[in-house]
């Protein structure tokens, strides 16, 4: 079974003419769209995202994910949450 973070990564690079090109696009994909708890995006693991990152194939989508999960959780720690 498919981690959720691998989960995801499949979907935005086998969705067909999908193409995000900003970071607010792509948390209206996410969190309206998609209807992702952003509490459970905090919980992703950042390297199976790195992983799933192969040139060619979204590629940049699949960064700007990774920055995403990165910067929430950072402002987590940030707010002193954990």
């Amino acid at each position: 079974m498919a981690s959720p973070e691998k989960a995801l990564c499949d979907k935005l690079v086998f969705t067909r003419n999908l193409n995000i090109a900003s970071p607010r696009v792509l948390r209206e994909l996410l969190f309206d769209d998609l209807r992702l708890d952003e509490e459970s995006i905090t919980r992703f693991d950042p390297k199976v995202i790195e992983a799933c990152i192969m040139p060619g194939m979204k590629e940049k989508m699949l960064r700007a994910l990774l920055e995403l999960v990165n910067s929430m959780k950072g402002d987590l720690k940030k707010n002193g949450r954990r």
